[in-house]
C-alpha cells in the first residue's frame, strides 16, 4: 500500500500577486508539482503548482508558483514584501 508522505521548507517571496508568487527555494521540483504553499506571517496554507522554473540561484532555485483557488488575500500582496518567508511542502506517494 502506497502512503502519502510529506517534506517542508523554507522559501523566500520575490514577487507576490493575488494569483501566486515567484519565490527563491533551495530544493529541486520539477514543473507542475504540486505542494502546499503556508504563509508564516498568518499562518494560512493553499495548495499551489510549480509553473515555472528559473535560475538556480546561490540561495536557490526561482519558481513561478500558481496558488489554486486562492483566498484573495492568502499572501496578503499588500502587507506581504519581497524576502518574507514563506514555507513549501511537497507531498508524494511511497
Amino acid at each position: 500500500m502506497r502512503r502519502a508522505s510529506a517534506s517542508a521548507w523554507e522559501a523566500r517571496t520575490r514577487v507576490v500577486n493575488p494569483y501566486g508568487c515567484m519565490v527563491v527555494l533551495a530544493q529541486s521540483l520539477e514543473l507542475e508539482h504540486r505542494l502546499a504553499l503556508t504563509n508564516l506571517i498568518s499562518e494560512a496554507s493553499n495548495a499551489a503548482i510549480v509553473v515555472w522554473k528559473g535560475n538556480q540561484r546561490p540561495d536557490g532555485w526561482e519558481y513561478g508558483i500558481e496558488l489554486v483557488a486562492p483566498e484573495m488575500d492568502f499572501l496578503g500582496a499588500g502587507s506581504v514584501k519581497p524576502s518574507t518567508v514563506c514555507q513549501a511542502r511537497r507531498r508524494w506517494l511511497e
